[in-house]
């Protein structure tokens, strides 16, 4: 039987942080190759960023919709189903069409704002592993709940960090840059550090700060040597630097995860993504965590990393989950 036309439209947040539209758009690839016929909808509350052309060409429509107008706007188009990313959209629960959550993980406190007045989900799509983040509390939003796997991004095959001038490099990403006030504690932190770090080191290096699209003036480190906009492939370019500093987002730590480089990991404060945690499992497989170490610890340890231009083995993440995610989708689109 034939797909229907009706469209499946995706609902993310990307005020501050790209992770919405990331995430979203990897299970949207994904469905587009299951059923290239089916209109794909991205409707968001902010411009679109962060997205390649081929990316945006996924999908027919994209639509900027604040969250309170969303659930009319949605519901006019008739959709198939409605993917929401960790967020809640009042009144969304009066659209007659499955309704699906794609959840990550979630400060567990926080999880009862997810309830639907009236209506459960019709299936919760948790993307990772199950032993890994899968609270009993989920059962009681939704009909279902199915997890994944990781969803991710693979990164370019290992090649050596590539040097400019014959000297290591640093890569410090804030990710989206709109969180300011999140990034605010951590951007001291890092600037005290890596004075310290050029203090005792005699060996000279190079630090490089991508900037997210929604960076301010507030994001800036004056640490940085030089600050740049790496656009919507910035997974790309892990590979070519001796450190990489970033927060602690789902998409970034997969990403990284999938490189070959030591990474410092910073969990920033959200409203629900608990990057404290996420930096903990991580950064432990892949370098450290700034939230979980002292400076007296790292200050050594990225010494030694820029020193002696150390890889380390890429973390096994099983297949990418977009799949199953898109799966999960289409079999209750209507």
């Amino acid at each position: 039987m034939r797909p229907s036309t009706n469209p499946i439209v995706f609902y993310a947040t990307s005020r501050t942080g790209l992770g919405h539209l990331r995430r979203l758009t990897n299970i949207a690839a994904a469905a587009s190759a299951r059923q290239p016929a089916r209109p794909l909808v991205l409707a968001t509350n902010a411009r679109v960023d962060g997205l390649t052309a081929a990316e945006m060409a996924l999908y027919s429509r994209c639509i900027t919709v604040e969250k309170n107008a969303a659930a009319r706007v949605l519901e006019a188009m008739h959709p198939a189903a409605v993917v929401v990313d960790t967020a809640r959209v009042p009144d969304i629960e009066r659209i007659r069409a499955p309704l699906l959550l794609l959840l990550r993980e979630t400060l567990t406190h926080l999880l009862p704002r997810f309830a639907l007045p009236g209506r459960r989900w019709d299936r919760i799509i948790v993307p990772n592993p199950g032993k890994h983040w899968r609270p009993a509390d989920l059962m009681a939003l939704a009909c279902e709940v199915r997890n994944t796997g990781w969803i991710y991004r693979d990164a370019p095959a290992d090649t050596p960090a590539q040097e400019v001038g014959g000297i290591p490099r640093v890569l410090i990403a804030s990710g989206g840059g709109g969180a300011t006030t999140s990034w605010a504690p951590v951007a001291t932190r890092l600037n005290g550090l890596f004075t310290q770090v050029r203090q005792r080191l005699s060996l000279p290096f190079r630090i490089e700060q991508a900037l997210g699209p929604r960076v301010t003036d507030q994001g800036m480190l004056r640490v940085a040597d030089t600050r740049f906009a790496p656009g919507p492939e910035l997974h790309r370019l892990f590979g070519q630097y001796t450190l990489v500093v970033s927060t602690a987002g789902y998409n970034s730590s997969l990403e990284l995860a999938r490189s070959d480089v030591p990474t410092l990991l910073a969990g920033i404060r959200c409203t629900y993504d608990d990057q404290a945690a996420r930096a903990r499992h991580f950064g432990a497989r892949l370098g450290r965590s700034l939230n979980d170490s002292a400076d007296s610890e790292l200050v050594p340890w990225i010494c030694r990393v820029l020193a002696s231009r150390c890889r380390r083995p890429r973390l096994h993440l099983d297949e990418s989950g977009a799949d199953a995610a898109a799966r999960a989708i289409l079999e209750l689109a209507r």
